[in-house]
């Protein structure tokens, strides 16, 4: 993802997916892996690499890498 602005949504299909915010476009494909909706997500820095993490109705905490 390089030095883009994201922001991460969830989806009631169990998919994550990163926007860019300059454009506003998706930024990559949807992260697939919860079983159930994705309530949640957030973007960090894990050991200095960005992520996001995602809550789902599933009872499951993912972590997924952007960079």
């Amino acid at each position: 993802m390089g030095s883009l602005t994201v922001v991460v949504s969830g989806s009631n299909d169990g998919t994550a997916q990163v926007h860019d915010l300059d454009t506003g476009a998706s930024a990559g494909r949807p992260f697939k892996g919860h079983d159930h909706n994705v309530f949640g997500a957030a973007v960090a820095e894990l050991g200095r690499r960005p992520v996001a993490v995602t809550g789902g109705g599933d009872d499951t905490v993912r972590i997924w890498r952007l960079g």
